[in-house]
């Protein structure tokens, strides 16, 4: 019991030798090295600035209303014009609202008639990470005829919508804060916001403000003319002025 006692310590120390001669491995010194990646972007040379038909999933081009041409990154691209129609109740001293027409244009290719909804397209494609705007309107100047003035005379606008105006861009990005009432422009200049986008992550690209839709377009827009206002014969023309505008950061 004694040999076998000492052979099985032996062995132990023979073990524990060879694991004692066995060399420590050394740790890799680190040896980093840089390399580079590079993307480049470039404004689309391709894209005419035609208007197109709002609304739709084709690409129409329309020779009305006229664009915007002016190259800057936020803009106005364009407005409708408004036609209330022709009216005789003239003489009655009463109070009066006539609707818009249908907004009428033509295909650019082949010259057909489109009608639509009147609409505003705009635009902000600022490099700029705080995209908060607004989009306002003012009657610049009222309703006249040779002089005379419809006066208190306004425009009132209902059942607004903002969509992407090109049909395969980012839905996510559609601005907030479209006004969800009437919004109302007076003869006296002031301004009005239709459009006021709080989220600086959204309003990036190009929209279409919308009065209604291809149904209630002859709803969504319409001339009011308080009662004893004096009217005379002929066409009294307006100017209204669309403007986008950033918002600035609050100190």
């Amino acid at each position: 019991m004694k040999h076998t006692h000492t052979l099985s310590g032996a062995a132990l120390l023979a073990v524990l030798g060879v694991a004692l001669a066995v060399p420590t491995a050394t740790k890799a010194e680190a040896n980093p090295w840089a390399s580079k990646g590079s993307v480049e972007f470039d404004k689309d040379t391709s894209d005419s600035g035609d208007i197109t038909v709002p609304d739709t999933d084709t690409d129409i081009t329309i020779t009305e209303p006229t664009p915007n041409t002016e190259d800057k990154d936020m803009k106005i691209n364009a407005a409708t014009d408004l036609d209330f129609d022709k009216h005789t109740d003239l003489y009655d001293g009463k109070a009066k609202e006539y609707k818009a027409k249908k907004f009428s244009t033509t295909n650019k290719e082949n010259d057909e008639v489109i009608e639509m909804q009147h609409f505003v397209r705009f635009q902000d494609y600022r490099a700029t990470t705080d995209h908060k705007y607004t989009v306002s309107a003012a009657m610049t100047s009222p309703f006249t005829n040779n002089g005379m003035v419809l006066e208190q005379a306004s425009i009132i606008y209902n059942n607004l919508r903002t969509l992407t105006s090109k049909k395969d861009a980012n839905q996510d990005l559609i601005p907030v804060g479209t006004a969800t009432g009437a919004v109302t422009l007076t003869s006296d200049g002031a301004s009005q916001t239709f459009v006021t986008n709080t989220d600086p992550k959204k309003g990036f690209g190009q929209f279409d403000l919308l009065f209604g839709t291809n149904e209630t377009a002859e709803d969504s827009v319409k001339l009011s003319i308080p009662a004893g206002v004096t009217i005379a014969k002929g066409v009294y023309t307006a100017d209204i002025t669309w403007t986008i505008a950033d918002v600035p950061a609050a100190e």
